[in-house]
């Protein structure tokens, strides 16, 4: 009715003024007073939040959304506790670091080829490894021997945090009456009915209803997957685009002597500046196709409808956010080449590492888009609601001066419309997670930023829904659904990441095994990992980042590999094992909630049974009367 014009909007109102008179006891508040008292304030931040007051007013889904953010968020207190720990450890040993100290008073020592290709220029440098002894430095603070407890800290945390959510989960069910809530009854979408040109039995009902066949989906279907290769094919072409930006900025800066020494760290930091804001227009548009070829699928209920949209939004979302940051913790550091033999995109050199590893511009690349996605995020949360408040009203002509009007709907009209139920708010919480878990060895502060950030979301989204939206409404819900899913697949993405980030990424396993075959104090460490440049491919001679290329074939190498592999299997198989043994040893549904749920069940059969003993009585009583 709304689609054809009928209706301008429909919505349950609010149940009275949303502000708080300071004459009126607490217990005489009407329930939208209470959640901007008790909820929706920033002094309740450090509270817990009236899930219970949440619930009645805005409906299970909506309360259980928030319970979900509120445990996530208690949950991020260790992990943060544990990350402060890590960067603290290496801000203490960092003084004491054989590298660090060997290459920050190499002086001259360690002669390095330019980092452009200009090599007769009189601009295009040789620079000495000393240069880079503050890139060196705070590289350290977050690869050091810290790391490995860490990752292996975060995989289990991710395990705990699922198992405990689960639990909670099942308890809130039980409390609010969900348990045996099932979306079988749910109602075809009207979008669905009015568009259904054929009509079938229902096996379930018996009823003649709307239908549309699975051949005529399928096709339908391969076009919205087609359409999310597309926008996949994009993606990979914005990291191209991302590269060939950094190759040129750090070129351009390497030849000027001022800007040398931060030539690496400003073109990390202002291609991931720029691949962020492309990350966020492919974000945009894909949410518009995943959503319109979703509408064309012609799915039957809102919820296929949505689990539809929420698959493809997040396939291309964990996509889009981590090829970047996989490309740089996993293969950066073997596309450079070496002098003579360079690898290059449309003439461009690929940009090496300076440190061997590429742990530092992981570090950075993490640190930009994480903390630039929160920014965003919180900045989109406070502004967009009171801009979309302006305009709403303008576009409908409300008087201001109606806007504390005697009636709640006209009130209520003034505010801007409930859209998008929870989505984006979900893809956050999701989005955040993966950063919280995945290549977290390489930003352990992660989990401090995101625990900041919900802190400030929860009561951001208390003020927009209790103060600034219409009243949304209420839907009935058994969890959090399909975003679960999401969260148990980025956890075991996490494990099998975070090996492999510390077997290949981080300089742990290189350093642990030059101790064990040369020399327990690491002397002499950077000079062994640096290689010579082959003869007669530069001017002068030169050293290079090459990884272990000189090494090949040797002892160091061969052990090294082992180790590398013996690491990334151990860690993997250990974790989940734990995670397994963990999942078997804590019931998903603690023991008095099985027993209280049983119990209702037991309960509901007797009255059943009850009820139709008292009507064969009666019966009875009626034959002989």
């Amino acid at each position: 009715m709304i689609k054809r014009g009928i209706y301008s909007c429909a919505f349950p109102p609010h149940e009275g003024p949303s502000k708080i008179p300071a004459d009126k006891p607490a217990h005489q508040l009407n329930s939208r007073q209470v959640l901007h008292k008790y909820w929706a304030r920033w002094s309740r931040w450090h509270k817990y939040q009236p899930l219970e007051h949440i619930r009645e007013y805005f409906g299970e889904k909506v309360a259980f959304y928030y319970a979900f953010i509120g445990h996530y968020t208690t949950w991020l207190v260790p992990a943060s506790v544990m990350g402060v720990g890590v960067f603290v450890y290496g801000c203490c040993t960092l003084r004491d670091n054989v590298i660090v100290q060997e290459t920050c008073h190499s002086h001259n020592e360690f002669k390095m080829c330019p980092l452009c290709d200009d090599k007769d220029s009189e601009s295009c440098k040789y620079w000495y490894l000393s240069d880079m002894c503050g890139y060196i430095l705070i590289s350290y603070l977050f690869d050091n021997h810290g790391t490995l407890v860490y990752s292996m800290f975060a995989s289990f945390w991710a395990c705990c945090f699922l198992e405990s959510w689960k639990r909670q989960s099942a308890i809130l069910a039980s409390r609010w009456d969900m348990v045996d809530y099932i979306e079988m009854q749910e109602r075809a979408r009207p979008e669905y009915t009015s568009k259904c040109t054929e009509f079938a039995e229902d096996p379930i009902t018996g009823l003649i209803e709307p239908h549309f066949s699975h051949a005529k989906r399928l096709p339908r279907l391969l076009v919205g997957l087609l359409s999310l290769l597309f926008l996949m094919f994009l993606s990979v072409c914005c990291l191209l685009l991302m590269l060939l930006f950094r190759a040129v900025v750090t070129a351009a800066m390497f030849k000027n002597k001022l800007f040398r020494s931060a030539a690496l760290s400003v073109a990390n930091t202002t291609s991931a500046s720029a691949n962020f804001l492309l990350v966020l227009m492919l974000e945009y548009l894909c949410y518009y196709v995943a959503f319109g070829t979703t509408e064309w699928e012609m799915h039957r209920t809102q919820t296929e409808f949505e689990n539809q949209v929420i698959i493809k939004v997040f396939l291309f979302e964990l996509f889009n956010y981590y090829l970047s940051i996989s490309y740089t913790a996993f293969f950066k550091a073997n596309l450079a080449g070496k002098p003579g033999d360079y690898n290059r995109l449309f003439g461009s050199r690929f940009v090496e590492c300076l440190n061997g590893s590429c742990m530092f511009e992981l570090t950075q690349y993490l640190a930009i888009i994480f903390i630039f996605n929160q920014l965003f995020a919180q900045a989109s949360e406070l502004l967009y609601p009171k801009l979309c408040l302006l305009l709403h009203r303008g576009s409908v002509g409300f008087p201001a001066e109606q806007k504390n009007s005697s009636k709640q709907w006209e009130s209520d009209f003034a505010l801007i419309p409930y859209q998008n139920g929870l989505f984006w708010e979900y893809l956050e919480a999701v989005m955040q997670f993966g950063f919280v878990t995945l290549f977290v060895p390489a930003f352990p502060l992660a989990p401090l930023f995101a625990l900041i950030n919900n802190l400030v979301e929860i009561r951001l989204d208390a003020r927009k829904l209790v103060l600034e939206t219409r009243r949304p409404r209420p839907e009935r819900a058994q969890s959090i659904g399909i975003w679960f899913s999401m969260l148990k697949f980025i956890a075991y993405l996490a494990t099998i990441s975070n090996a492999t980030l510390m077997a290949f990424t981080s300089e742990f396993l290189p350093t642990t095994v030059y101790t064990m075959l040369y020399n327990k104090g690491l002397e002499g460490y950077k000079n062994f990992t640096l290689n010579f440049a082959p003869p007669n491919t530069t001017s002068e001679p030169c050293r290079y980042n090459g990884g272990f290329s000189q090494h090949q074939h040797s002892e160091f190498y061969w052990k090294l590999m082992a180790a590398r592999i013996i690491l990334t299997l151990s860690f993997q198989q250990v974790v989940f094992a734990v995670s397994r043994l963990v999942s078997w040893a804590i019931p998903d549904v603690p023991s008095q909630v099985e027993n209280r749920n049983q119990r209702q069940k037991y309960l509901a059969r007797k009255s059943l049974i009850d009820r139709d003993i008292l009507g064969r009585r009666f019966k009875r009583v009626d034959f002989f009367a």
